[in-house]
């Protein structure tokens, strides 16, 4: 399955997780709810991203699974980096999608970010590899 779908199938979770096991890959949803957006607006620019019941489910699923891939979009990359950095001994390749982050360089080699062009939500996100995208700038 590719991370289009595996999203897709994300952000149609009420949890926002989705979780693959011919891949055993999990996926972490964006943005996609009023609650989100309190995070996005307040926990998140605060670094208190950990506290928030989204990254707490994440982090229990990862625990739980223990999954060799992990993909997020948004919001859902900032909280699949902050795993990463929790976790700095899992042998998982992240992946991350639009990240909402001010960064230079990748601080974590098991980390790929990627982001469109013209995308006003991932525009600090210096160490994603940024390509041309026709359509939503913020599309994963």
């Amino acid at each position: 399955m590719g991370d289009r779908i595996g999203l897709d199938l994300a952000y149609a979770q009420s949890d926002s997780l989705y979780f693959d096991t011919v891949s055993s890959t999990l996926y972490v949803a964006g943005t996609h709810s009023v609650s989100d957006v309190m995070i996005d607006l307040f926990k998140l620019p605060e670094g208190q991203l950990r506290t928030t019941e989204r990254y707490k489910l994440a982090k229990e699923a990862f625990d739980r699974i223990k999954p060799s891939g992990l993909v997020g979009h948004s919001l859902g990359a900032s909280i699949i980096s902050m795993i990463a950095e929790d976790e700095p001994h899992a042998r998982t390749v992240f992946r991350a999608y639009s990240r909402p982050a001010f960064t230079w360089t990748e601080s974590d080699p098991r980390v790929t970010s990627s982001r469109y062009y013209g995308d006003p939500i991932s525009m600090g996100d210096r160490a994603a590899t940024s390509s041309l995208h026709l359509g939503n700038p913020h599309a994963y």
